[in-house]
């Protein structure tokens, strides 16, 4: 699987495309396209990478991506002992609502001018978490329904209505997406290696060996494409899944530490003060609803 240029058809009538995802798990692997993209996810939980920022998702997942900005969204799932696994093909659902539209749509003008300063920060992609999110939900659900004039309508609705909305940006100030042959293909090599690997100890050398490049030539790449180094990726990638545990399960730290990775309980709590600024446990307490309600809220 490698990353590709998505070709975006709009629908009869309408510049704006809006569409309902319904699968057994998301589909898309590292891809871009020319259009403006703004998702809404209403079931389903993973791994979210918008340019060179990854996080972990869950249902009421808002985000709003630029022109040419490749990202991904990476379903997992809960397996019955709380560990986070790669979701089957005959695993829960993935539902997603999408809208996407070409960047000349939306005018420039006094009257839109907040809505073109969003815009214009989602060129490094931007999330929304105020609370909000299901209220826009619905009217992205209604936005896919409309035809025509009145879905161009409800779509400037609803981006004003984003501009009201708390949000940050994902990818970094510097971060600049390498287009050239073959980085795509390599680096959904690495990114599937990852996925399937983080478990476990792994070396820079297998890493490299996953998209087919010697030690040091691979590190270059994975830096020039990631912004990061291959093994700040692989921590940070497991302090996402080790997150996702704290919030979503009851397991001891310890099994949670070692299912995401980690070789050490010690290393495990330096690891995650320093990406989350807080101990595991202290996280869990802020993050995890009250006993019996472990389930998504807005």
């Amino acid at each position: 699987m490698r990353a590709y240029l998505e070709r975006i058809t709009p629908q009869v009538g309408s510049s704006v495309l809006g569409l309902e995802v319904n699968a057994p798990r998301f589909p898309a692997p590292w891809h871009f396209h020319a259009y403006f993209e703004l998702t809404y996810i209403r079931k389903g939980a993973g791994v979210r990478h918008v340019g060179d920022s990854m996080e972990t998702f869950a249902p009421g997942d808002l985000v709003l991506i630029g022109p040419n900005v490749p990202h991904r969204w990476e379903s997992r799932v809960e397996s019955a002992a709380g560990q986070s696994e790669r979701i089957a093909e005959n695993g829960a659902s993935a539902q997603a609502l999408v809208v996407q539209w070409p960047q000349e749509l939306i005018p420039s003008g006094l009257e839109l001018v907040a809505v073109n300063e969003l815009l214009h920060n989602a060129a490094r992609g931007v999330v929304f978490e105020n609370g909000r999110n299901a209220g826009f939900g619905r009217a992205i659900s209604k936005l896919v329904d409309a035809q025509g004039l009145d879905r161009y309508l409800q779509l400037l609705r609803l981006l004003d209505g984003l501009t009201a909305s708390r949000y940050r940006t994902l990818s970094s100030d510097d971060y600049h997406y390498d287009q050239r042959e073959g980085s795509d293909s390599r680096l959904n090599h690495i990114l599937e290696f990852v996925r399937d690997n983080y478990q476990r100890k792994v070396t820079l050398a297998e890493a490299a060996a996953a998209c087919g490049l010697r030690s040091q030539p691979f590190a270059r790449f994975f830096q020039r494409m990631m912004n990061r180094t291959f093994f700040e990726y692989l921590t940070e990638y497991r302090i996402q899944i080790a997150s996702q545990q704290l919030r979503q399960s009851r397991e001891p730290v310890a099994v949670i530490a070692a299912e995401s990775g980690f070789t050490s309980l010690p290393l495990f709590h330096r690891q995650f003060k320093k990406y989350r600024g807080t101990t595991p446990l202290r996280y869990r307490k802020l993050r995890q609803p009250a006993a019996g309600t472990l389930c998504h809220r807005e």
